[in-house]
């Protein structure tokens, strides 16, 4: 399970809760302009934006959760079990999808109007690697999008909220949030009421859709930010609504998961603030944004 979230003002900040049974060699990645990025279709390409993320190193190529560029467009992949379907034939492989996105182009609409014509295909990054079943938020300041591709080929989505998680789709989640329109946070009057009870009803488990709704609740009575500052700390106390605690949602075979991260973005200066399983304080990842190459940022450093 995963919940991605954008938030636009002052600042355009873009991040996401991953929830995993464990870890996956996580740690933050840098790829400067000029490093040689090399696509399964056998494009290489030398020059693109700057890309910053977090991920799992695959050799020379960066295996993006999600990332951002140097242009302002931020991508995430979130578990979409059970209607990801990705087909032999296509432009791009699932595993260097995010990557590819960030290198081609610079804004979210752009993006999103090249996908409707694309197929990602399931080629494996290597031998019992196969594609991960996932669909995607794309985003940049002004707007954001859900791909999800299925087995009836590729959908794109105008997202107004920017809010993403998992299975089911997001027509459906779209028309799930709908029902819950009566939820208020207004002080309710009344014997048994008081504060807090115009929100009677607001999901409170782990599923996918109560997340989605639970976390558009919280984004749209948010007040408006004068600093950075007060903003990155709204970012994560909504991501705190949607976390995964340990040991509150098992999987099929009885494990676990949590979340293994929270990260967030400030996309037009390129830095990213982490809060990890085990820390009880939020770090900026610093670097040095000349350095050239793909290299590692460690995350518990």
């Amino acid at each position: 399970m995963c919940t991605a979230l954008t938030l636009a003002s002052p600042s355009f900040l873009f991040g996401r809760n991953l929830d995993l049974v464990g870890n996956f060699g996580e740690r933050g990645l840098f790829v400067s302009p000029n490093y040689p990025l090399r696509f399964s279709s056998g494009e290489i390409m030398n020059e693109h934006p700057s890309m910053l993320g977090i991920g799992a190193r695959g050799g020379d190529f960066p295996l993006f959760a999600e990332a951002i560029s140097s242009t302002g467009l931020a991508v995430a992949g979130l578990n979409y079990p059970g209607l990801a379907c990705f087909s032999p034939k296509g432009q791009v492989a699932q595993y260097e999808f995010i990557a590819y996105v960030l290198a081609h182009y610079k804004k979210a609409e752009e993006a999103a109007s090249a996908i409707k014509g694309m197929l990602i295909n399931d080629h494996p990054f290597a031998p019992k690697m196969g594609p991960a079943p996932l669909h995607y938020l794309v985003s940049d300041a002004h707007s954001s999008f859900v791909i999800e591709q299925e087995k009836d080929g590729m959908h794109v989505y105008p997202n107004p909220y920017g809010i993403l998680t998992n299975s089911p789709g997001f027509c459906i989640q779209k028309a799930n949030l709908d029902g819950f329109s009566q939820l208020r946070n207004s002080y309710v009057k009344g014997p048994y009421a008081g504060l807090g009870y115009g929100a009677v009803g607001l999901p409170g488990d782990n599923s996918p859709l109560s997340r989605f709704v639970r976390l558009n609740f919280y984004k749209k009575h948010l007040g408006d930010f004068q600093t950075l500052d007060k903003e990155l700390v709204a970012f994560f106390h909504l991501l705190s609504s949607v976390r995964v605690v340990e040991g509150s949602t098992l999987d099929e075979n009885g494990q676990a998961e949590e979340t293994i991260y929270s990260s967030c973005y400030e996309v037009e200066d390129m830095r990213l603030f982490v809060q990890t399983k085990d820390s009880l304080s939020v770090k900026e990842i610093t670097f040095d944004k000349e350095k050239e190459g793909f290299f590692d940022l460690p995350l518990d450093a």
